[in-house]
């Protein structure tokens, strides 16, 4: 007669296993956004809304419905005493998302310095309203087509590209966390791992290339002996 072990006691349920992570949506590598960038330059609605997309690390809906009223100047004291003014967007992700405080960097207030008429929402379409979630996917999609970039390059891919930008940057994962608006430590910590595994292996790289070098450099001289 087989014996069963009980399900309390099976020792696999102890084992966690994590989901596979998705493969829709990737971030956008270097030579993507190059290519992006070089097809719309500032002003047009394309590069707004990757500025937006990926520097304020924001959801779709949040940079289709983002106002130019939720800019404004703030007086904010660092850590170490020092007073500082920045400009930074003040606004809710979503439907009771997470209060969101972003200053700007110097590349997407450049991309936003070009607008004299700051009313409304800082995204529009070619009729001056402001987009829909879905229509702002599609354009995007068009977007990148024009730019010859891949199909699958979306705006929540420079979400993604933020968050990692951000690991690789070394900032802190709590930091990121509070960046994203992330409301779990989870999702932060996949940015981390993945900006952690690439450092490691260019370590590794510049590791071997230091280490073929010196040998190199040994035969030339004939440091090197050769055992046949």
């Amino acid at each position: 007669m087989e014996r069963w072990i009980a399900p309390e006691k099976d020792p696999s349920l102890s084992i966690k296993v994590r989901p596979p992570k998705s493969a829709k949506n990737p971030a956008w590598p270097l030579s993507i956004r190059e290519k992006f960038e070089a097809r719309h330059p500032p002003g047009t609605a394309a590069r707004t809304c990757y500025a937006l997309a990926f520097w304020l690390g924001s959801r779709r809906g949040d940079v289709a419905g983002l106002e130019w009223s939720a800019l404004d100047l703030h007086e904010v004291e660092l850590f170490t005493g020092e007073i500082v003014a920045v400009e930074a967007f003040t606004f809710s992700q979503g439907k009771g998302g997470a209060e969101m405080f972003i200053p700007l960097v110097s590349k997407l207030a450049d991309a936003l310095r070009v607008f004299n008429h700051r009313e409304g929402t800082v995204l529009k379409t070619a009729y001056g309203t402001p987009f829909s979630e879905k229509s702002l996917t599609n354009q995007m999609a068009v977007w990148c087509r024009q730019a010859g970039i891949p199909a699958g390059y979306t705006i929540h891919g420079l979400r993604r590209t933020f968050g990692s930008y951000l690991a690789e940057c070394n900032v802190q994962a709590r930091a990121i966390m509070t960046a994203m608006g992330h409301s779990s430590m989870a999702v932060t910590d996949i940015y981390v791992r993945d900006a952690n595994k690439k450092q490691a292996m260019v370590d590794i790289m510049k590791t071997i290339n230091e280490r073929e070098e010196r040998r190199d450099g040994m035969k030339r001289r004939g440091n090197i002996r050769i055992v046949s």
